[in-house]
């Protein structure tokens, strides 16, 4: 639960609405795009993390925000400190040059769409 120290962290005008999610894979699909997207050189991964803050508070979470080290974080469920908690990790920071997004068929090319923003999509997706 956030306890208030947290830089607020929003979204760039560009990706600051953030798409209904449906159980099909299109709309899937366009959250992980959306986040490759985003640029998000390690160090520099404010406005990826203010997406996928935005997209939690819009999908359930009961507290979600940027931590001290600008981490992403929601809480889903209980905010009962005694009640069971399971953490999902991942990292959202990518190296290298930037190299363009694209579909191919229903393959997604980019900067990020295994290593490791499609493992931190598909973690949220599961949990909501």
């Amino acid at each position: 639960m956030s306890d208030g120290n947290e830089t607020p962290i929003s979204a760039s005008p560009a990706h600051a609405e953030v798409p209904a999610l449906q159980a099909d894979n299109v709309s899937i699909e366009s959250l992980l795009r959306d986040l490759v997207e985003i640029p998000s050189p390690s160090t520099q991964e404010a406005e990826a993390v203010g997406y996928l803050v935005n997209w939690m508070i819009a999908y359930g979470a009961v507290d979600a925000f940027s931590d001290e080290a600008g981490n992403a974080v929601g809480i889903f469920g209980s905010t009962d400190p005694t009640a069971r908690q399971i953490v999902l990790l991942g990292h959202i920071d990518t190296f290298g040059a930037a190299l363009p997004v694209y579909l191919e068929g229903r393959r997604l090319y980019g900067r990020g769409t295994v290593d490791n923003k499609g493992c931190a999509k598909k973690q949220l997706v599961e949990i909501v």
